[in-house]
């Protein structure tokens, strides 16, 4: 959508643009280490019988379908259940869920499918059953408002089968200062993971260091942002891959006559809401695409000025975690600090 759209443009700036967002090879990496997830369709429903037992019938091509009410009203449904409290716990092909009732506490895949556990979990609870920000893979907290149940209903039966994704980052434990000093430190990756990715493991005795759960990660990118000692770095593509793709954007913009170049920031997972931003921006406002906006840091900023940007903009969704948005607006805050003092 982006490249039909900046296509349209008849303006000097807006036909530079156009250039150099489609002349501009971008490396990546071409065989990424992976992780897979095996499911085979196993599906549970959380929620208010009504809403649960209605959304079923829209899931009839999974390999099973479990219900389980969250307001205790009856149903002739064959495969419905009740629970006084629920836990959930784990990811594609993996969700374990534990429920009470009065005294009784079982393992619900258990009792409903003869599994140790659930491949895909739809949660029409109101706050959710996992509290995670970012949601983990194979887990649809509709309830919460997003994602969209229609945009849950058209995923979720393409999820039965081997899936492999990739691992974004790369952790180097000699420059972390968690444990730098032989006691436990730093924790600014793991509090500003919406994911519930990263974790601090060991103890006093052994020594503590910080583990990345890959199948939990989900490419956000704050962990590295965040991170002050680069231990942590985005790996899909690198940084300085990044870089080198906007200063080649940037001299081929600047190559067919553009002026005054802004760059735009922009989430792969949010094409409309970057069309939206385009289509009220002028024409020397040039988008990067990546991953997530917090996937590049102060240095592929400053990198995009010192190659001839004059500005650095992001394009953000209405429906980005608070937390990406606070890690966000601090990383702005010190870039801007430091270019004042430059001044």
């Amino acid at each position: 959508m982006i490249k039909q759209l900046l296509q349209q443009a008849t303006s000097k700036n807006g036909r530079a643009r156009s250039f150099a967002f489609e002349n501009t090879v971008e490396l990546s990496n071409l065989i990424p280490p992976t992780v897979s997830y095996e499911s085979h369709g196993d599906t549970l429903i959380v929620g208010p019988t009504a809403i649960i037992t209605s959304t079923a019938e829209q899931l009839t091509t999974m390999h099973s379908v479990t219900l389980l009410s969250t307001d205790g009203e009856p149903s002739e449904h064959s495969n419905l259940y009740y629970a006084d409290s629920i836990e959930i716990t784990g990811f594609l092909g993996t969700f374990s869920v534990h429920i009470q009732n009065k005294h009784t506490h079982s393992n619900l895949a258990e009792v409903s499918i003869g599994r140790d556990c659930f491949d895909i979990v739809l949660d029409h609870s109101l706050n959710g059953c996992m509290s995670e920000e970012v949601p983990v893979p194979g887990y649809y907290p509709v309830g919460r408002g997003y994602p969209t149940l229609a945009d849950a209903l058209e995923e979720i039966p393409g999820l039965m089968g081997t899936f492999d994704k990739p691992k974004y980052f790369r952790l180097d434990t000699d420059l972390c200062a968690h444990s730098s000093r032989g006691v436990k430190g730093c924790e600014r990756c793991v509090d500003a993971c919406p994911a519930g990715a990263l974790s601090s493991e060991g103890n006093d005795k052994i020594g503590h260091k910080i583990e990345i759960n890959p199948y939990l990660c989900q490419g956000v990118g704050t962990c590295a942002t965040a991170c002050p000692t680069e231990a942590i770095h985005y790996a899909l593509p690198t940084p300085q891959e990044t870089q080198k793709f906007i200063e080649r954007t940037l001299a081929n913009y600047h190559q067919q006559g553009g002026e005054n170049a802004i760059v735009l920031i922009c989430s792969s997972r949010h094409e409309s809401y970057n069309v939206m931003a385009l289509k009220v921006l002028p024409d020397n406002v040039i988008p990067v695409v990546v991953e997530e906006l917090p996937s590049v840091g102060i240095d592929t900023w400053f990198a995009a000025l010192a190659n001839g940007a004059t500005q650095v903009i992001f394009a953000a969704s209405r429906h980005m975690p608070e937390t990406i948005q606070s890690v966000l607006n601090s990383e702005v805050g010190m870039a801007q600090q430091l270019l004042e003092n430059l001044v």
